[in-house]
Formats: C-alpha cells, structure tokens, sequence
C-alpha cells in the first residue's frame, strides 16, 4: 500500500462495529482493503479520488 494511501486512511475516525465493540475504520490484509465510511455523495468522491490517485 502507498504510504499516502496509508496516512489518509489512517487520519479517518473509526466506525462503531456494535455498543461497546472496538472501533474499526479499515482492514488490511495482504493483498486487500476494506474500507468503512458514511453512506454519502461526499464520502463516495473521497474515497474514489484516493483510489485514482493510487
């Protein structure tokens, strides 16, 4: 992963899974990504312009 990619995602506030559960805001594994973010326009063009850009 590009270390850009990584420090934008890493700036991002973590998502609730469940009451009391631990904060996620993404996944890494060896050759994938799994994001989490809002359901808005907004959070789609973020996440597609750093996509573009890596």
């Amino acid at each position: 992963m590009s270390p850009y990619m990584f420090v934008l995602l890493g700036q991002w506030l973590p998502l609730k899974l469940s009451r009391g559960g631990s904060s996620v805001s993404h996944l890494l594994f060896v050759d994938d990504v799994l994001l989490f973010c809002k359901a808005s326009k907004s959070q789609v063009r973020v996440i597609s312009n750093i996509l573009d850009d890596f």
